[in-house]
């Protein structure tokens, strides 16, 4: 009877002091279990796993500021335009033929030289020499070496007292150099009287020779 009692005691002993721990382990206002330790949070990464790589940051680019473009239009530009060489017209004169006239014998009275007769029929090409009579009229060009128009050479430049300087280019002659100094070839004795000193005759004339051109005298 005394060893059943003193279980009975001794197994309320029991429950009291289980039931002191649940108490005091137990948190009724919250109506949750405290907690007695934390528990170890692993902050090593475990051998074998690669951590996320962290995303580098981005670089910031700034833009780049663009020009407003030009509101006013671009013309193309335009090449000048060539002159056109200035050309020289021909000029005629009118002539009655004379009793026993040839075309050499006028070209030689109007041009110095009977070989010029070919000027003379270029500018009268329906003519025929042979035909040839007192009273006809016939044109005599001015410049016998300008029958259909040719290009004007450079103005010869104006030197002291008056007196210009040509140099003379291929093909030319006194009376061509007369027509484009002067006008008019009739005055290409004048240029061979102002240099008596480089050319014995009309035919001495050369390429690159310098000719010395006296003022146009009055008609």
């Amino acid at each position: 009877m005394d060893s059943v009692s003193g279980r009975l005691v001794a197994a309320a002993g029991l429950l009291m002091v289980i039931w002191g721990g649940v108490y005091w382990l137990y948190d009724p206002a919250n109506n949750k279990a405290v907690v007695l330790a934390e528990p170890l949070i692993e902050t090593q990464p475990k051998i074998g796993i690669r951590p996320d790589p962290v995303p580098a940051a981005r670089p910031v680019i700034e833009p780049t500021p663009v020009e407003p473009p030009d509101a006013s239009p671009q013309v193309p530009s335009r090449p000048p335009p060539t002159p056109r060489p200035r050309i020289i017209e021909p000029v005629f004169e009118s002539y009655t033929v004379k009793p026993g006239d040839t075309f050499e014998k006028i070209a030689r009275a109007r041009y110095g030289s009977s070989a010029m007769a070919r000027a003379v029929k270029a500018a009268n090409p329906l003519k025929d020499p042979r035909r040839l009579k007192a009273g006809d009229v016939i044109r005599l060009p001015v410049d016998p070496e300008n029958i259909q128009g040719r290009p004007a050479p450079d103005a010869p430049a104006p030197s002291a007292g008056g007196v210009s300087e040509y140099v003379v280019s291929p093909g030319d002659s006194l009376s061509k150099i007369s027509a484009a100094v002067y006008g008019t070839s009739k005055h290409w004795q004048i240029i061979f009287e102002a240099n008596r000193g480089q050319l014995e005759t009309p035919e001495r004339l050369r390429a690159g020779m310098r000719l010395r051109i006296p003022p146009k005298p009055a008609d």
